[in-house]
């Protein structure tokens, strides 16, 4: 990924998220959106827009047994609720495309991914805190620029990535790392996998829902 600088970047494209990225643009500022997950956040994916996809077929469902009421006639008046379920999913998979649409039209930079404002400059500090003068020394990988954000027990892949580390002597890469905050100071491999490395230990840590605050550590017999 090409680094990029921009005026505005908006965490979160939920119903708030991707209307103040559009006015942004709108004032003529670059701006990028970065989503974790889809488009239109929790209400048009999940909670609302689904919803009420899903009591529109029991609505229709309902009027279906008064038909006789409208003059008409149905028999064999039935439901498949996996059917039911794939409608509702279809409606917000289409008004999610839509908001893509949108956030394209204006220009705005959409990042399928997860941010934070203070999460890698808190890290670095912990590091700092712990080792002192010798975090100068220390490499610090991640991981999670190329398999992305691990939740819960899968955050044992950082930890499997590590021993693979001890074990070869090559240190994986913190991918597309262009420009590093300015608070974030140690060494981090940018970018390209650091051979010939005699490792004698190695470190994990998984925070937040990657992993609830584990840290692991392995060293050579």
């Amino acid at each position: 990924m090409v680094a990029k600088a921009f005026d505005m970047i908006v965490i979160g494209a939920g119903p708030g998220g991707y209307v103040a990225a559009i006015r942004g643009a709108q004032l003529g500022l670059t701006v990028a959106v970065v989503e974790r997950e889809h488009l239109g956040g929790i209400c048009l994916n999940w909670g609302c827009i689904p919803t009420k996809a899903l009591l529109r077929s029991a609505e229709v469902f309902h009027l279906m047994h008064r038909a006789k009421e409208f003059g008409l006639k149905a028999d064999g008046i039935g439901y498949d609720l996996g059917a039911v379920v794939q409608r509702s999913r279809g409606v917000a998979k289409q008004l999610s495309g839509g908001v893509g649409h949108l956030l394209k039209k204006n220009k705005v930079t959409v990042v399928m991914g997860t941010a934070t404002l203070a999460g890698d400059r808190i890290e670095t500090k912990g590091i700092r805190e712990v080792f002192g003068a010798h975090a100068a020394r220390l490499a610090v990988s991640s991981t999670k620029s190329m398999h992305g954000h691990l939740m819960g027990a899968t955050g044992a892949v950082e930890f499997i990535a590590s021993i693979l580390a001890l074990q070869r002597g090559v240190l994986p890469p913190t991918a597309h790392l262009r420009v590093p905050d300015p608070e974030c100071d140690l060494d981090y491999v940018p970018n390209v996998a650091r051979s010939g490395v005699a490792l004698e230990a190695v470190m994990s840590n998984s925070f937040a829902f990657g992993g609830s605050n584990a840290v692991l550590v392995a060293r050579r017999a």
